[in-house]
């Protein structure tokens, strides 16, 4: 090593390292391991976890192609799991309501809770995911609980093929179905809070309208019974209301024309007594 950040490993000897002699060759991108020569010159990692890296490397040539050396960087795998951490989204106990893992092309887990870290899965979601297939399942897990999971493979870009890692992302099936059941709650007491709202709306309105409407109709009644001085009340509550107020009054006040040209402006005359003729008889001879 000729130079190196914080001069940790100047001067040991890494060309038995496969970053190193990949490096001499072509660009190279390793799968993740534990540290070792860096193991014993870093802090331990601060959760107790092993330290880890993924190497990278790739060869340092003169213009004229000859060989100068490899450059290489060792990347902690402590980054991964913080970003994993800050998009988890936590529940109300503060634990991740969902869990992320990233397998190796063999189905080990590389990232994921500490009691699965370097186990294999046997399940049918990380075996479709080694096999480079996208899917979404419930399954049950080694725990005994069903989990909601989602697995995808990661692919290279261009000559670069990969490492063949898995993304995969589960969810407690219960927990999941329990914010839906939730969601169902809040969603009927708002149906309810809002049946209710209509109901006493809908009453005070037809109260409004049907009041106009009473009001008529006992005018109505009394003029069919006769009371024809029953005095019929304007209304503009709405159209229909204030059409038949019309109606009304102008019926009344028709009855009231009737009425007072059937009845006499003066007392009725009384009757003529019969003419009486008066002849004068003739005087006696």
């Amino acid at each position: 090593m000729v130079v190196s950040s914080q001069r940790l490993l100047e001067g040991v000897d890494v060309s038995a390292r496969p970053w190193f002699r990949a490096g001499t060759q072509a660009p190279f991108a390793g799968d993740l391991h534990e540290a070792l020569l860096l193991a014993q010159k870093l802090p331990p990692a601060p959760n107790g976890e092993p330290l880890r890296f993924v190497d990278i490397a790739m060869p340092l040539t003169r213009k004229d192609g000859v060989p100068l050396g490899v450059l290489g960087a060792h990347l902690s795998w402590a980054w991964a799991n913080e970003i994993a951490e800050s998009v988890l989204q936590r529940g109300g106990d503060g634990k991740p309501n969902v869990d992320a893992f990233v397998l190796s092309r063999e189905g080990v887990v590389l990232m994921g809770p500490k009691d699965l870290q370097g186990q294999k899965l046997d399940l049918a979601s990380a075996r479709a995911g080694v096999q480079g297939v996208t899917k979404t399942v419930e399954e049950v897990w080694p725990d005994g609980k069903n989990y909601f999971t989602a697995v995808a493979p990661t692919r290279g870009e261009g000559e670069y093929r990969g490492l063949g890692w898995v993304v995969l992302v589960r969810h407690d099936a219960d927990a999941a179905l329990a914010d839906v059941s939730a969601l169902q709650h809040r969603i009927l007491l708002a149906s309810l809070v809002m049946a209710v709202l209509a109901l006493v709306a809908g009453w005070v309105w037809a109260g409004r309208l049907s009041r106009p409407l009473e009001v008529l109709a006992e005018a109505a009644r009394r003029l069919s019974h006769g009371d024809l001085g029953t005095p019929v009340p304007p209304t503009r509550a709405f159209a229909e209301a204030t059409s038949l107020s019309t109606s009304l009054v102008q019926l009344s006040m028709a009855l009231d024309l009737i009425l007072a040209a059937r009845r006499p402006d003066t007392p009725a005359a009384p009757a003529s007594a019969e003419p009486v003729s008066a002849s004068r008889e003739p005087a006696a001879p």
